[in-house]
């Protein structure tokens, strides 16, 4: 697979992290008070984690998305799942597309600002210097922790304004996860779509508690 062929980043990155705060607010995951934002942030890093624990299993989707695709559209929601199951569940591509979403719903109560992918950020020059998996994940640890700890005791609702600078951390961090799929020729966009729509398929709040 070239980087041309990848599945193009949504259009409109503002309606698309709005619909990601939607389904998860449907979902349970977004209470009339709000959320601890720091807990936001440590669930990204939680999901680095598991796309760590992948990488040293050697578990990539290796193009078998498109089957699953295939299920989504033909064959109806039980076979959807149960091939999302089978081709994409506890890969490195699912982990990246977690890590995606969340940052995505994090930002998507913050109606007033842009979401913009930063060309030429820090965390961009840092993740392309770096050749390794794990060299590369922990440039997006540092910046996430950073925003976990700078959010301590703040909630956010939606529609909620916070700090510009901080919103915009969170931008080059999705970025930098961009980055690092199509770098291992990973389709992103194509599993954060397939990601989204078994999620809907899963129960309230997915069976968790936060």
């Amino acid at each position: 697979m070239t980087e041309n062929n990848f599945t193009p980043r949504p259009a409109d990155l503002n309606a698309f992290a709005a619909d990601i705060r939607r389904r998860n607010t449907e979902k349970g995951f977004w209470p009339e008070g709000g959320r601890n934002l720091s807990e936001c942030f440590m669930l990204v890093i939680e999901e680095i984690g598991e796309a760590i624990t992948a990488h040293r299993k050697d578990r990539f989707c290796k193009g078998d998305f498109h089957k699953v695709q295939l299920a989504m559209y033909n064959d109806g929601a039980v076979a959807f799942v149960s091939s999302f199951e089978r081709f994409i569940k506890g890969t490195v591509d699912e982990e990246l597309a977690d890590i995606a979403i969340r940052l995505f719903d994090i930002n998507g109560g913050c109606e007033k600002q842009s979401l913009l992918f930063l060309d030429g950020d820090e965390i961009e020059v840092e993740v392309a210097s770096r050749s390794e998996f794990c060299e590369k994940m922990a440039a997006v640890t540092r910046r996430v922790a950073w925003l976990a700890d700078r959010f301590v005791g703040q909630r956010i609702l939606p529609g909620r304004q916070i700090e510009e600078y901080k919103f915009d951390q969170v931008s080059a961090c999705i970025y930098a996860i961009e980055q690092i799929a199509h770098s291992m020729n990973i389709d992103l966009w194509a599993i954060v779509h397939l990601k989204l729509a078994y999620n809907q398929t899963r129960p309230f709040m997915h069976g968790k508690n936060y």
